[in-house]
């Protein structure tokens, strides 16, 4: 409910996409975790429900009337009065502050 009211009322928000099981999705929190604090960047966090797969079927196509590719997590999107400006998926060990580097260049952070 929060999402759809933040797209309804055109706000500019980070929405980062993640699912329960998802090896990278707890990395790539567990990385924001910690450095949070280093940032002044608020997200829009959606943990979409995984476990049966209908759960997740469901949510993937509750999502996809805002956002492409939600079935690839970690995603993250940047969204500009109520429209995706820019996205990203995924996590790295070899560049774990992959998704601080997207912000910055896009001026978020």
């Amino acid at each position: 409910a929060d999402f759809i009211h933040k797209i309804e009322a055109q706000d500019d928000f980070v929405f980062l996409v993640t699912r329960s099981q998802c090896e990278y999705c707890d990395q790539l929190l567990n990385m924001i975790e910690v450095t949070k604090y280093d940032h002044e960047l608020q997200i829009f966090h959606l943990e979409m429900r995984d476990d049966t797969i209908e759960h997740l079927n469901e949510d993937i196509d509750f999502l996809k009337q805002y956002v492409e590719r939600p079935d690839q997590t970690p995603h993250y999107y940047y969204i500009e009065d109520g429209e995706v400006i820019a996205d990203q998926m995924g996590y790295t060990s070899l560049n774990p502050e992959r998704f601080w580097d997207w912000a910055e260049i896009l001026g978020l952070d």
